[in-house]
């Protein structure tokens, strides 16, 4: 046998073997899960349905549900705009606070130093009064307000070898 008589009845083969898959039943397709899908085919026969029109008591109602809709969801926002502006300022009489609270640190501690300072250089061994300890601060403000000069000094000129190198 030659090679195209081969082919040819490996074609009737094949054409035998379409003929038995034609016999056979398709298989069922697969159920899918969920809703099924509606049919959006149209048919020309069936009369097309009309949507049931609204009386204008219904309409009446329904505009007046969205107008308190609306009106609800500005007052919602309204509030939340009061809520933010309260929590702002709760953040910024905090901060008010804390810094209010530092410098009261800071005067009981600059209080303490002076009071230590005075009593090592056994000005006054009581209480001292707040008079005395504003004197002591300006004094201090004033001392390190006015900056000292600072001396410049000459370079040295460079020493002069005895020597020359060429």
């Amino acid at each position: 046998m030659t090679e195209v008589e081969t082919k040819i009845e490996s074609l009737e083969k094949l054409k035998i073997d379409e003929e038995l898959l034609l016999d056979i039943d398709p298989p069922t397709p697969i159920k899918k899960r969920g809703r099924p899908k509606k049919d959006t085919t149209i048919n020309p026969d069936e009369p097309v349905k009309i949507k049931r029109q609204m009386s204008e008591r219904q309409k009446e109602i329904l505009e007046n549900a969205r107008k308190k809709k609306m009106e609800n969801f500005q007052k919602r926002e309204e509030e939340r705009k009061v809520i933010l502006e309260e929590k702002e300022l709760e953040k910024e009489e905090r901060k008010k606070n804390i810094e209010r609270k530092i410098i009261k640190k800071a005067v009981c501690i600059k209080k303490k130093q002076i009071v230590e300072e005075a009593i090592l250089n056994d000005e006054v061994d009581d209480e001292i009064p707040d008079e005395i300890i504003q004197k002591v601060i300006k004094k201090q403000r004033a001392k390190k307000a006015t900056p000292v000069p600072k001396v410049v000094e000459p370079e040295p000129e460079p020493i002069k070898s005895k020597y020359t190198f060429v």
